[in-house]
This record gives C-alpha cells, sequence and structure tokens, in this order.
C-alpha cells in the first residue's frame, strides 16, 4: 500500500506537511488523533501498527532533529501501545 494513500478517504487531509510535521487537516503534530485512528483502521491491533509507528518516526527525525528523542517517541509510537488492544 503507498504510503501518501493509505491515508486515503474522508481521512484523507490528515497527512504531515514536511518538514514541520504538522498534520495538513487539522494543524496538529502528526501524527492527529484522527491520523492515528485512521491508522489503527488500516493496520488493526497488531504489531504492523507499531512498525508503521516506527516508520513515521524514522522519517521525521531529521526534519524535527531539535526535538528530544523521548518527546519524538511519545508523539510518534507511545500511542500505540494503548491502541493495542480493543476496548
Amino acid at each position: 500500500m503507498s504510503r501518501r494513500l493509505e491515508l486515503a478517504g474522508p481521512a484523507g487531509l490528515h497527512q504531515p506537511q514536511r518538514p514541520e510535521w504538522i498534520c495538513r487537516g487539522c494543524h496538529l503534530p502528526y501524527p492527529c488523533p484522527t491520523a492515528r485512528d485512521r491508522l489503527v483502521v488500516i493496520y488493526g491491533h497488531t504489531p504492523a501498527l507499531a512498525q508503521r509507528a516506527a516508520d513515521l518516526l524514522f522519517e521525521a527525525a531529521p526534519d524535527l532533529d531539535g526535538v528530544p528523542p523521548a518527546d519524538l517517541f511519545n508523539r510518534f509510537i507511545a500511542w500505540t501501545a494503548t491502541a493495542a488492544a480493543p476496548s
């Protein structure tokens, strides 16, 4: 699946604006809540969700080089732990 197309559809505007990594749709830090929800729909509650989040972090890190690593982890990866199990 194309990374650019993975958030197509109603949430399609929720893409990262680089190099700031701000959501184009809602102007929140990317991945915004809508993008996160869409990633869960695409990848489910599987390890693939955390892997995709890690891929996003890897893509964003060079652009966000002034952001502390712990903040990047919390922004891009930590949320996947709470998304890991359906409620």
